[in-house]
């Protein structure tokens, strides 16, 4: 599986404070597909024919069976309207 990797600390009211002290979920970026894929009420395969990526790599992307190169990340983040960097 992945590497566990630290979150940035988050700007809050002009402080940084540790994301792990905010208690926030943390997804993979599979998850993070699949969450906001779902949030907008999209198949896999509409998001496939949408973003260009094959249906079954988005399936195993979602599945954490792979990982997604800066290109495939580009194309899904702009169908489901989200900043690349959210996904990595």
């Amino acid at each position: 599986m992945s590497a566990i990797m630290k979150k940035p600390p988050i700007e809050v009211l002009g402080d940084k404070i540790p994301a792990e002290s905010l208690n926030l979920p943390s997804f993979t970026p599979g998850e993070t597909v699949r969450f906001y894929r779902r949030m907008l009420g999209l198949t896999q395969k509409e998001l496939s024919v949408k973003s260009g990526v094959n249906k079954n790599m988005i399936s195993d992307i979602e599945n954490e069976r792979r990982k997604m190169g800066y290109n495939t990340i580009v194309k899904i983040a702009k169908v489901l309207n989200r900043r690349p960097e959210r996904f990595m």
